[in-house]
């Protein structure tokens, strides 16, 4: 039931273009100036949600500074949290890893 209602809400953010995947998200330290840098060059309106493949302590610290950023590992990814976000950005290590929890 978890699984379905997860890939109903990934569905519905596909279908409003509420989706990015970028090839990754690095970050040289923690710094939330480097982050909003990079959030700043995408299209991104409200609520942004970062899935992370693995847990990158660099991009975790610098959005928590950030008030419409939220970080979540992808393997522990939830419908709520999808629905509750404007964007979702998954680096392409996430899909895999989204793949792989919840496709088996």
């Amino acid at each position: 039931m978890r699984r379905r209602a997860l890939f109903s809400a990934l569905s519905e953010k596909v279908k409003k273009e509420g989706i990015l995947v970028l090839n990754k998200i690095k970050l040289k330290g923690i710094k939330t100036k480097d982050l909003k840098e990079v959030l700043d060059k995408l299209p991104l309106e409200g609520k942004t949600l970062i899935a992370l493949d693995k847990m990158d302590k660099n991009v975790i610290l610098s959005a928590r500074n950030l008030p419409q950023v939220r970080t979540v590992q992808a393997r522990e990814l939830n419908a709520y949290e999808v629905l509750n976000t404007r964007t979702v950005l998954f680096p392409k290590g996430a899909l895999k890893v989204l793949e792989e929890t919840f496709l088996e």
